[in-house]
């Protein structure tokens, strides 16, 4: 294994590189170095990459994809398991598919392979788990409707094309893959509109598998997946937020009109978790581990002003207001400034992997990284064939 770390060095216009081991296992090393630009470098030949304080980063690759007839363009970033030999085989792609307002650029960092990356704490995360596996290729894809960023039927088969690009991608690099990619099978991962949209994408069979956060089906879809007409119904993985009671509400409809289709063998293609996204504790550890560039000590000044501002319980550590509508930005910034716990943190709308952290933690509609195993378990479970997971 192999760790690469940021670190910031005093000269300028030098690079250096230096490994050295951080552990007792002596195929694990430590590269530092020298600049974002040549992290992002190194990553491609380097799976497992570390900055020295807060959320590590995910490197993946942005393209264009052109259709077919060359009158459109679909934007993706994608990553391979570069930690696999070509020897290795691929066991199936995970499509990250995003909410309302948002794009593909937020479930990978900044980067010299992607420099309009944004890289979100949650959705970053969900590319780091399934990444982790080292049997998954992931890619993100952004929607046509760049106004509302919701998706739709216009997006069929712009994601089609994404998908056909990805699969001679993986050829190319896989030249041993002994399964063909057009047989790899699609695991849609999506969030509020994503959800809904990787549902549609399963009940038209052009994903095997769809995980749907914080989103209803509605009746329509919910009983198109229960009238497929074969007995081996593409598994969906139902993850509402318990405090979104409307959504939650309708998914718990959904799941009474599906349970219809199981069989009578006890087999249940669709799972429904109103657990896993509750509302979580906000820690220093917590922001340390979720958000690129949080120090612990940034966190602990981070946490100590949203106590004193009344904003998180002092007992329980569980936010006392809402994050989306609340003034935690100007009380951080008040309390410890951009250059102190801040630390020229991004804090605008849809850009902020803080605030992106701090909503994961109020859990009303947002992603939820916590399903992304619970349901790569289930998929691999109902689907069968060769493991998603690296420790099933």
């Amino acid at each position: 294994m192999v760790a690469v770390v940021y670190t910031k060095t005093a000269a300028k216009n030098t690079t250096t590189v230096t490994k050295s081991a951080v552990s007792s296992d002596a195929s694990t090393e430590i590269i530092h170095a020298s600049s974002k630009k040549e992290l992002a470098l190194l990553q491609t030949s380097e799976r497992v990459l570390y900055y020295e304080d807060g959320a590590p980063p995910v490197i993946g690759i942005h393209a264009m994809v052109p259709s077919e007839d060359h009158t459109r363009t679909t934007e993706i970033v994608y990553a391979l398991p570069e930690t696999n030999s070509a020897n290795e085989d691929i066991h199936g792609i995970a499509l990250l598919l995003h909410g309302c307002s948002h794009n593909a650029l937020k479930f990978f960092s900044p980067s010299a392979l992607c420099e309009t990356c944004i890289g979100l704490s949650e959705e970053l995360r969900i590319s780091r788990i399934l990444l982790q596996q080292q049997t998954l290729a992931v890619m993100a894809v952004t929607s046509k409707n760049r106004k509302n960023g919701c998706w739709s039927n216009q997006d069929v088969l712009p994601v089609q094309d994404s998908l056909k690009y990805i699969m001679n991608i993986i050829q190319q690099k896989q030249p041993q893959q002994t399964t063909h990619t057009e047989q790899l099978p699609v695991l849609a991962f999506g969030a509020s509109s994503g959800g809904s949209f990787a549902a549609q994408l399963a009940v038209q069979r052009i994903a095997q598998a769809a995980m749907v956060g914080v989103m209803s089906l509605g009746d329509a879809l919910a009983t198109k997946w229960k009238h497929l007409d074969d007995t081996k119904k593409p598994p969906i993985y139902l993850a509402p937020m318990p405090n979104d009671q409307r959504t939650t509400k309708g998914t718990m409809r959904d799941y009474e009109l599906m349970k219809g289709a199981f069989a009578e063998d006890g087999n249940n293609p669709v799972i429904l978790d109103v657990d896993t996204c509750a509302s979580m504790p906000v820690t220093a550890s917590f922001l340390n581990e979720c958000v690129p560039h949080m120090t612990v000590d940034m966190a602990e000044m981070i946490m100590s002003a949203l106590v004193k501002s009344g904003h998180v319980d002092m007992n329980d550590g569980f936010l006392k207001k809402d994050p989306t509508k609340s003034d935690w930005r100007p009380i951080l910034q008040n309390e410890c400034g951009n250059e102190g716990c801040l630390n020229q943190q991004p804090l605008g709308p849809g850009i902020s992997p803080l605030a992106k952290a701090l909503h994961r933690a109020w859990a009303f509609h947002e992603y939820c990284s916590e399903v992304t195993l619970k349901a790569l378990a289930f998929f691999q479970r109902e689907l069968g064939g060769p493991a998603f997971l690296k420790n099933p």
